[in-house]
């Protein structure tokens, strides 16, 4: 993907919530708990017989066991296969850590091998490799493992997310070298391979005498089959019986467990083995047998939310993600929709990406973190990040989206077109250079006389750079000081690192100048406007002063550092998106804001043409500005005037408080949608305007297109101050705003005085 579609508006927050993973339930369930409390029977019974027979039929399996968990599951097939000391087994790292857990509950170790980077499921050509290439042949045809000297004796693989790990392939490999099966198939009651239910019969033919296969299943609160707690166990009905006895303490026959308190019931029973309490209750089963009723249902809302995720996404697959795919032959559960994000074409981590999920009401998770890098497996078993490259790398790109059928279709529908809004709102798009783009930025020269100097990449800005600007320093004409001096925090080796944006900053002249106000004879109103060479200006009590510098400005004794301003905009020049290139700016002041037509001036004479909307000011006010941009032959940009107020529902929107009183016009009338506009200046005059600083931001980012450029020229005179009804204390507070509004930062240069701390920066959204 090479440009960013123009016709994708940003990201809108859901109206509500979209949870993760909550159950599907209804009166079923409480019509089944109901019958269990009336029948006096709380614990393993017969409803757990009833539920056992569901399962074995709706999984066409030999044998089944409902027990307390598929931890408990797994920990049972294990036993039953005769895993145990001085045993290896074979799994994979990128599962929950209750399938390494149960391995070590035997007393034997886990082997980790690497996962297919396709669909995180343990590699079956790896598996292979490590059975040739890392064991030794030992007697009776086992495979002693080179680094443990232990024997090979089973292989775990885990059926991740619901995706088949081809069952048929791990069996024929335990034929051809001797070894056990266990499925972890947690999150897959109902997928399939081959047209067979994994867990099935057929999938769990003995692949050579003395072997078996199994698989252990999960009803944990936000599996497909949701009982709260509980695992089911299937394979040969031999096996499932000597799991049976372990799950109820290794008492002969767990049935008189529950029957010996009917009329005919015995309190003897014999201990047979050193067993365990895993045994499933009758609460749960009745919330299994009503949770099947549901299950086509279930399923196939499933099947449909994982269609519209694909849907959203397809456009983007490939280059900003790897949307997950059923391989051929089999039918994935959907116990998960795994997303892989591809970080290297986006402007953000899989970690911010899910941050700004929630923030837009959108519930995720991360499936999972590999097992060998858990600081239990580094110490117990001497693994260490890099192990597995294909699993960690799985681990960091992957996102699971909202599968549960119990969220609304309309809400998954919303959730899935955000996701690939802020998706493309993120995307790192590949720009065509514009030659001469910046030739001419200014008149006169400013900005880079006879020549051009070309937009500063993102990377050579990394981390972003912070210079001190001696703006005041007589012996520093250029504004830089590359001394260590008193104002300088970072001392001269911030400025070798940052060397592209000194050069940048003394292409910017300091020139002298008069400054000629409109009205001769200022009044105490609440502004007055004054004009040189063109440029409107604004001003508070008519409190600008002449100044040597036109690109610096006193105001009320605060200083506008213009410089920068324009420097942030020339290395970082915004995106033309309107009709034939216009760049739709937003000048965000008070009316005293409009300083910045000094930058809209120099855009406009490297763009052709800008469309600008100015807050609060009178049309009076904006014809005496187009006259003057006319008389000085500079670009004339497409003023329109606007009430910030509006935009986030004020009160007094739409009563302006500029020269003469005349009301802005109502937004209705704006020529920018949603996600049009190129730039927004967030200008030093802002501090006066009371306003709700997090609206006002969000507000802004609505109205950005994806990665529109957020410039901010804000003074911090060392104490609290207001900003939009906010105290903000400095850069690092605001700043935390400006990300929490969905904006990430590009560049920022600051200026400092014993009392004074201007803060320029700017920013893309996101």
């Amino acid at each position: 993907m090479t440009e960013r579609p123009r016709d994708t508006p940003p990201p809108m927050a859901l109206p509500r919530f979209l949870a993760f993973a909550p159950p599907l339930l209804d009166q079923d369930e409480l019509l089944e708990l109901k019958d269990t409390l009336d029948s006096g029977w709380l614990t393993r019974g017969p409803k757990c017989e009833r539920f056992e027979g569901e399962c074995r039929k709706i999984l066409q399996a030999d044998g089944c066991l409902a027990v307390s968990s598929c931890t408990a599951a797994l920990h049972l097939g294990l036993r039953a296969l005769g895993i145990g000391e001085g045993h290896a087994v074979v799994t994979t790292p990128l599962t929950f850590v209750s399938t390494a857990h149960a391995v070590v509950y035997t007393g034997a170790r886990p082997v980790f091998c690497d996962v297919d980077p396709e669909d995180g499921n343990l590699s079956l050509e790896r598996v292979r490799e490590l059975l040739e290439n890392g064991c030794d042949g030992g007697p009776h045809g086992t495979r002693m493992h080179k680094d443990t000297g232990l024997a090979i004796k089973a292989l775990l693989p885990v059926h991740y997310g619901g995706f088949p790990a081809d069952p048929e392939g791990f069996r024929e490999t335990a034929g051809d070298y001797g070894l056990q099966v266990l499925e972890d198939a947690a999150h897959a009651f109902a997928a399939e391979a081959g047209g067979s239910p994994v867990g099935s019969r057929r999938l769990q033919r003995p692949p050579g005498h003395g072997l078996g296969i199994m698989s252990a299943f999960s009803f944990y609160a936000t599996k497909n089959v949701a009982c709260g707690e509980g695992g089911l166990l299937t394979g040969p009905e031999e096996l499932v019986r000597r799991a049976g006895v372990l799950a109820a303490y290794g008492i002969t026959d767990e049935r008189r467990i529950w029957g010996r308190y009917a009329p005919k019931g015995s309190w003897v029973y014999d201990v047979s083995d050193l067993g365990f309490k895993n045994n499933f209750t009758d609460l749960g089963a009745a919330m299994g047998l009503a949770q099947l009723r549901k299950l086509p249902e279930m399923q196939s809302r499933r099947r449909e939310f994982s269609e519209i995720w694909g849907r959203a996404l397809r456009e983007l697959d490939g280059d900003l993600v790897a949307l997950p795919r059923e391989k051929r032959g089999t039918a994935s559960a959907w116990h998960l929709y795994p997303l892989r994000i591809k970080a290297d074409r986006l402007r953000a981590s899989r970690d911010e990406i899910i941050v700004r999920l929630k923030d837009l009401n959108i519930g995720t998770s991360v499936m999972f973190q590999p097992v060998h890098l858990f600081t239990y497996y580094r110490k117990a078993l001497g693994y260490a990040e890099g192990d597995f490259p294909e699993a960690e790398a799985f681990f960091a790109s992957e996102i699971s989206l909202p599968m549960s059928p119990a969220n609304p279709v309309p809400l998954v529908e919303e959730a899935a077109e955000t996701l690939r809004r802020l998706l493309v709102s993120l995307a790192r798009w590949d720009r065509e250079a514009r030659p001469g783009r910046f030739a001419r930025l200014g008149r006169n020269g400013h900005l880079g006389r006879n020549g051009r100097l070309a937009p500063l990449a993102a990377a050579t800005l990394e981390p972003v750079p912070k210079i001190r600007n001696n703006i005041d320093d007589p012996a520093d004409p250029g504004g830089l000081d590359e001394r260590a001096a008193p104002g300088d925090l970072d001392g001269p080796q911030s400025l070798k690192r940052s060397g592209a944006i000194a050069k940048l900053f003394r292409t910017i002249p300091k020139t002298t100048s008069t400054w000629t106000p409109m009205n001769p004879k200022p009044e105490k109103s609440y502004r007055d406007y004054f004009i040189r060479d063109g440029i409107h200006v604004g001003d508070y009590e008519g409190m600008y002063r002449d100044c040597e510098d036109p690109w610096r400005i006193e105001e009320l004794g605060i200083r506008l550092d213009m410089r920068a301003a324009l420097l942030l905009l020339k290395a970082y020049p915004p995106e033309a998106g309107g009709p034939g290139g216009e760049l739709r700016a937003l000048d965000a002041g008070a009316g005293a804001g409009l300083f910045s037509l000094a930058l809209f001036r120099a855009l406009a004479e490297g763009f052709g043409r800008v469309e600008l909307a100015l807050n609060d000011v009178s049309p009076t006010a904006l014809s005496k500005a187009e006259e003057r941009f006319r008389a000085a032959g500079a670009p004339l940009p497409a003023l329109v005037p606007y009430d910030l107020r509006l935009l986030v529902g004020h009160p007094a929107g739409g009563v302006s408080h500029g020269p003469g009183g005349a009301p802005s016009p109502p937004l209705a009338s704006w020529p920018f949608a949603p996600g049009s506009l190129d730039l927004v200046v967030l200008a030093q005059s802002l501090w006066g305007v009371v306003l709700e600083l997090d609206g006002v931001l969000c507000a802004f980012r609505r109205l950005l297109a994806p990665g529109g450029a957020l410039l901010v020229s804000q003074h911090f005179p060392g104490e609290a101050r207001q900003l939009f009804g906010r105290e903000v204390t400095g850069p690092e507070d605001f700043s935390r705003h400006l990300r929490r509004a969905g904006f990430a930062l590009l560049a920022e240069l600051e200026t400092d005085r014993a009392s004074n701390h201007h803060w320029g920066a700017m920013w893309r959204s996101i």
